[in-house]
């Protein structure tokens, strides 16, 4: 049975239970494959808040697991997947692609599926996508290094998770990948924050979304945790991450807070594009990534395209998915 706005909530409590039920029996044939092969991985929302926030008897809607693993074993992990029955959903044929680029051209994350299983699995190396790790000053090495051992409870499903400070972060960063209209991450972060130790030093992920140069983005997040779950955080952390009044102004006329959880269908992809490169702290960046957009080198075309194109090709491109609503 598929979910929709007409299923009656108590069938879609069931319905989450057996998908949750179904999810973690097959990706407990990932997480073995993974670690038999030696690769180190930590998930990422769904899969980390269900086994860990959310009660048992009313699991977090999930469509697909997402795991993040390191960038020097994307590739191995890749054929790895695909030596194993999985195949890449969609077919792009970046992969095929991918052989033949320098690894900085590709994808930061790739979905797999194993046909007739139910199941889909997001790969990913980095948190953002593509165009904007320039954006950010997201260190994978030290989040590494700040791994920590998994829960007992989950350690049949992995063995790591990532620390306090960098999930509160990732999350963060999730929130403006859908143009601030995700609504299931601002439920995880409340949950999350709510079971946190009284005790537990914010300083730590104030460091690091000024590390990470998101605090922009951080403010956002947590004035609509503010606003709609009154979530219980040193309320100094706004006013910590404040930018300026004019970057505010331009964010609240892009995104008011009142109306984040509104029913209007386009909310959260009107202005996503521009809302990304207003969260961008540097305005530097901002045009290195324009600029990068504008006149992209030959390597990534081919990756992106599969073939060499025009310029006016790919402006072309670009225009189109830069007016188009449903394309974030």
């Amino acid at each position: 049975m598929i979910i929709s706005d007409t299923t009656p909530i108590h069938y879609r409590n069931y319905i989450n239970i057996g998908r949750w039920i179904l999810l973690q029996e097959r990706f407990k044939e990932v997480s073995l494959l993974l670690l038999s092969n030696e690769i180190q991985f930590v998930p990422l929302k769904g899969l980390y808040f269900n086994s860990l926030v959310y009660p048992e008897n009313n699991p977090r809607p999930l469509n697909d697991i997402d795991i993040v693993i390191k960038r020097e074993q994307y590739i191995s992990t890749c054929k790895l997947l695909l030596e194993n029955g999985f195949r890449l959903e969609p077919q792009l044929g970046y992969f095929e692609r991918a052989l033949e680029i320098p690894v900085d051209h590709w994808p930061t994350g790739l979905s797999f599926t194993k046909p007739g299983s139910g199941f889909y699995l997001d790969l990913q190396w980095h948190f953002v996508e593509h165009w904007f790790i320039p954006a950010f000053n997201i260190d994978f090495e030290s989040i590494w290094n700040r791994v920590e051992p998994a829960n007992e409870k989950a350690k049949p499903l992995w063995k790591w998770q990532l620390s306090i400070q960098d999930t509160l972060a990732h999350l963060c960063l999730h929130c403006s990948k859908d143009g601030m209209y995700n609504l299931k991450t601002y439920r995880d972060l409340d949950l999350y924050i709510r079971q946190l130790p009284q005790s537990w030093n914010w300083d730590l992920f104030l460091d690091l979304v000024n590390q990470w140069q998101i605090t922009t983005i951080a403010w956002q997040v947590f004035q609509i945790l503010d606003h709609f779950h009154k979530t219980p955080f040193p309320k100094e952390i706004i006013s910590e991450l404040s930018p300026s009044p004019l970057r505010q102004r331009l964010l609240n006329e892009l995104v008011p807070v009142s109306e984040v959880f509104s029913t209007n269908p386009n909310f959260g992809k009107r202005y996503s594009k521009i809302l990304k490169l207003v969260q961008i702290q540097k305005p530097l960046k901002i045009f290195t990534i324009i600029s990068k957009v504008i006149f992209p080198g030959n390597d990534w075309i081919i990756g992106r395209y599969g073939k060499k194109v025009s310029i006016i090709y790919h402006w072309s491109h670009i225009a189109k998915r830069f007016f188009d609503k449903n394309n974030k």
